[in-house]
């Protein structure tokens, strides 16, 4: 905690110097979920998550396992925020709950928080047909488009209209695999993307893509999985009760160049 300390002093010292027709810098202006400040120090913010108890825990990347020995081979640790964990979306006997992954994004060449990742994920149970009984959760990166839209509503209620909302066939994606988050410049499918922004940080939230082959039944509520074999899948819903769920979607924050030019965070200053 003490190596924050210098850049919120900093902080307080822009705020004096700002003139009247400028925004006021303040460290909630660029504080996000779970109390984390971009360009905060990233030991220094693990170190807080570990002081603050901040949501950690252990998932499997897959539902459904032959052997213990393939299980191992996909599990990861993650900490997470939960609230987006709606209990209109959440299902206590499978295990299914709604969780926000915290994938950092670094300051090229700095141990510096230039923006985080929010990797937006289900959980539950492993499925029945799997040989091994696990206690962890299994994790998907599969939303339903109702919550999805919730998600949206809440972030249009803090920072207003969106800057834009477009669609684009090729946008970064993250994948869950085996033990490890991947990044792919593609997901190969179009998804949109709605953004918001402050003074001095932008927000990105990528909708994911449209799932052909997992729904959700918002009155169980569960997700359902339809494994096509061979071919392209079929652009239907499973069932008329169920909703789509969308593949991969995430919330991306990130410093404005501006502001890590006003922290000083280029220079690689020990601040």
């Amino acid at each position: 905690m003490k190596k924050l300390i210098p850049i919120y002093l900093m902080l307080l010292l822009l705020v004096g110097s700002c003139k009247d027709d400028k925004p006021a810098f303040t460290k909630e202006s660029i504080t996000i979920t779970e109390n984390v400040v971009l360009g905060s120090d990233m030991d220094s913010m693990y170190k807080e998550f570990k002081d603050r108890n901040v949501n950690s825990g252990t998932f499997y990347t897959r539902i459904s396992f032959n052997d213990y020995s393939e299980a191992n081979e996909n599990i990861i640790g993650m900490y997470y925020t939960d609230i987006f964990n709606l209990s209109n979306y959440s299902n206590s006997i499978i295990n299914l709950n709604h969780y926000g992954f915290l994938y950092p994004i670094k300051l090229t060449g700095t141990n510096r928080l230039l923006g985080m990742n929010i990797l937006l994920v289900s959980t539950q149970k492993q499925l029945f047909t799997s040989n091994v009984k696990l206690n962890a959760p299994s994790v998907l990166q599969e939303v339903n488009e109702l919550l999805i839209k919730d998600i949206e509503n809440l972030f249009n209620k803090k920072y207003g209209k969106p800057i834009y909302r477009i669609k684009r066939n090729y946008y970064p994606v993250f994948h869950i695999e085996g033990k490890q988050i991947k990044e792919y410049a593609s997901a190969g499918a179009e998804g949109e993307i709605v953004s918001w922004e402050n003074d001095f940080m932008t927000i990105e939230f990528f909708k994911g893509i449209k799932s052909y082959e997992t729904s959700f039944d918002p009155k169980t509520p569960q997700y359902s999985f339809e494994w096509i074999v061979g071919g392209e899948p079929k652009q239907v819903i499973p069932s008329s009760a169920n909703v789509y769920s969308y593949s991969m979607p995430y919330i991306s924050y990130q410093l404005k160049d501006t502001t890590v030019k006003i922290l000083g965070l280029e220079k690689k200053l020990n601040l």
